[in-house]
């Protein structure tokens, strides 16, 4: 939603909002209809100039994926440009509003004053006619500050209402986005008191606990027992006992199914799969990262690819969308993803061709989307994306043993 240019409608009534507002300010000042004219001609000319920039920004059906992320990037820098001067725009209303207080409290302090001056002459018999009329000025122009107030006011909240009606999906997604990180952060540190390791800090970890021998005095792993009233087993000639069933203890979450269906595992057994990913060019992955385009000389008329130029050493995540974790789930040594970015090239990979050379070990640790799958051998494979879990084994026919291999053979080819 950060790069979809807002609706008309709204730019339309933020425009009429704001010449309201310039001409109520003309009224205040003093100043003529033509100043008035001037001012709205020139703001309408900036909203609307800031809002075709968003609409020229267009997509193709022949774009690839990172041109795709390329033209959204730039929709998105038009988009808050136009949000930009139209928050300079509250700004200015608000800075109006407050002055308008401002001088509105003083002229309240003046009538006080003014006031208590009658009473005065009221109380020592005194002639009134001239306080009278003070106080008559003074309530006077005291009423037409407020009124002036009252209209910066409705005016500051009309604009104010109008650009968050523009970004109210925005901040729909932002919130949900920081609840998301909360839960990431709460489920980071659950899994963190989780694990078992035999160093922790500068003590014996958990892990020495779970060793046998030792797993009978209060080890940090529970035996889960399970049973079923009626479900019992005879042991010949001693009374029919309950049968239980342990295996849950390290088969965690073999009850859970998929998303949709009562009887596919959630976890599904491991097999391989072979995708394609499109890597972008230099010239792509320069705009990506936001750095100078190859053979482009910088301001202080170096080439940016020289030795001493500055180099952005681009990740897996900014060029793919995907993380690897730090040691991998079955095997510490698997290289394993840990994070899939939403909308990036690794979530939306395809299965490629047999020719195509990049392999996946899926172990599939989260849910497969059932309306993303395909028929092999009578079972529901994801068709689309890497998944978090999934092991790199190999890529264009190379086995795969580090991270530093990713590097080597995918991201150092087109830096």
């Amino acid at each position: 939603m950060q790069s979809t240019p807002p609706e008309r409608e709204l730019i339309d009534k933020f425009i009429d909002e704001v010449a309201k507002g310039y001409r109520q300010q003309a009224v205040r000042d003093g100043g003529t209809e033509e100043d008035a004219a001037t001012r709205i001609a020139d703001m309408t000319a900036e909203i609307n100039d800031a809002y075709e920039a968003i609409l020229v920004v267009t997509e193709s059906e022949d774009d690839t994926e990172t041109e795709r992320l390329l033209r959204q990037s730039q929709q998105k820098r038009n988009r808050d440009a136009l949000l930009e001067k139209m928050g300079e725009i509250l700004a200015r209303a608000t800075f109006l509003e407050a002055n308008l207080l401002d001088t509105r409290k003083m002229k309240a302090a003046e009538l006080d004053a003014a006031k208590s001056t009658l009473d005065l002459a009221v109380r020592d018999d005194l002639p009134t006619a001239g306080p009278q009329q003070t106080v008559d000025v003074v309530a006077k122009q005291f009423d037409t500050l407020t009124l002036h107030y009252q209209q910066a006011a409705d005016h500051r909240e009309a604009l104010k209402g109008i650009i968050d009606d523009i970004s109210a999906e925005e901040r729909r997604i932002d919130k949900q986005i920081a609840d998301n990180r909360a839960e990431m952060e709460q489920i980071a540190k659950s899994i963190g008191s989780r694990q078992s390791n035999w160093i922790e800090g500068y003590w014996l970890g958990k892990k020495l606990l779970e060793s046998p021998i030792l797993d009978a005095f209060n080890s940090p792993l529970q035996i889960e027992n399970l049973w079923t009233d009626g479900l019992t087993h005879n042991y010949y000639n001693f009374k029919p006992v309950l049968r239980y069933d342990r295996c849950t203890t390290c088969h965690q979450a073999m009850e859970q199914t998929q998303a949709g269906s009562a009887v596919d595992p959630k976890f599904e057994s491991a097999h391989e799969l072979t995708f394609a990913l499109q890597s972008p060019t230099r010239e792509e992955l320069a705009e990506l990262l936001g750095a100078a385009p190859p053979d482009e000389e910088n301001e202080d008329g170096e080439d940016p690819n020289s030795e001493g130029a500055a180099e952005v050493d681009p990740t897996a995540s900014d060029v793919y969308g995907f993380m690897l974790a730090d040691q991998g789930v079955l095997n510490r040594d698997d290289v394993t993803i840990s994070y899939v970015r939403n909308q990036s090239p690794a979530a939306k990979a395809r299965l490629a061709e047999d020719e195509v050379s990049v392999q996946y070990l899926s172990t599939e640790l989260i849910e497969a989307s059932a309306s993303a799958a395909f028929e092999v051998e009578g079972k529901r494979w994801p068709q689309f994306g890497f998944q978090a879990g999934d092991v790199i084994v190999s890529i264009g026919g190379d086995a795969i043993l580090s991270a530093n291999d990713i590097r080597r053979m995918v991201l150092d080819t087109i830096v």
